[in-house]
């Protein structure tokens, strides 16, 4: 979910990773809390057409990225519109990963095909389901992918298949239309299957509202108010957080929020 956090964070800022794999996730531990960090924004591409003064190409008909976590359309040479959705692929091709052990073109080395053959095989290849391919892998191998993850092969088939099956391919469906539009709605589906709680943080209130239970305002350092996400923002009680409110944007040009000020 921290994962989830980082890309969601890029994304507001108007970036798109384009290359999120596991050897571009480093997980720092310190003080008791453990924290991703996602890194190399090296193929990254910015959203705004006007964050750079002239126009600006990373490549041009080459194949930028790692061809096992990039999404159909970013690999496919003809398609230039790659948008967040593309990386909303390759966390659900990580997800895919954390629950099998498996990749997702699992039995396919990419290091011996050409880039022809590696596009084929993205575009049109089946992919199976999680629960599908634990079923297929051996024994001896679904035993050691069971004993990981503290469960049995029973128990694990059991726990993704149906709703955790459906997230993953929703992810990492072909036609992007059909993936989840934005990573709060991934990370809304996984905590309710999960059953996860987390702490949200944000300065703007507008993403909180569709992610969080409970809101805690700080100003200055400390909690000046906390209640429920609906109470909150129907009957906001201190002077900041309906400062924050107001500095949501109306998406309507002609209209404007009165300027609060502390």
């Amino acid at each position: 979910m921290r994962v989830c956090d980082a890309v969601l964070h890029a994304h507001q800022k108007g970036v798109v990773h384009r290359d999120i794999k596991p050897s571009n996730i480093l997980v720092s531990a310190g003080a008791g809390t453990i924290a991703p960090k996602i890194i190399d924004f090296g193929i990254a591409k910015a959203l705004n057409p006007d964050a750079f003064p002239a126009s600006v190409e990373t490549a041009h008909d080459q194949l930028t990225g790692t061809p096992a976590y990039m999404s159909p359309e970013q690999i496919d040479l003809t398609a230039m519109d790659v948008d967040t959705r593309s990386d909303i692929y390759s966390l659900g091709v990580l997800l895919y990963e954390l629950l099998t052990s498996c990749s997702l073109f699992e039995g396919k080395d990419f290091s011996t095909c050409g880039i022809s053959q590696i596009r084929n095989m993205v575009l049109t290849m089946k992919v199976r389901s999680p629960s599908s391919v634990l079923t297929e892998i051996g024994r001896v191998r679904l035993l050691a992918t069971a004993a990981a993850r503290k469960s049995t092969p029973v128990q694990l088939a059991r726990e993704i298949k149906g709703d955790l099956d459906r997230i993953v391919m929703k992810a990492i469906d072909r036609d992007r239309s059909r993936r989840y539009s934005t990573v709060n709605s991934l990370m809304l589906d996984l905590q309710r299957e999960m059953g996860l709680s987390y702490l949200f943080i944000a300065h703007g209130l507008s993403v909180v509202k569709h992610m969080s239970d409970r809101v805690a305002v700080m100003y200055l350092g400390k909690i000046v108010e906390l209640a429920p996400s609906e109470e909150l923002y129907h009957n906001p009680r201190h002077a900041y957080t309906k400062a924050l409110l107001d500095a949501i944007p109306v998406p309507d040009p002609s209209k404007r929020r009165p300027r609060r000020l502390l």
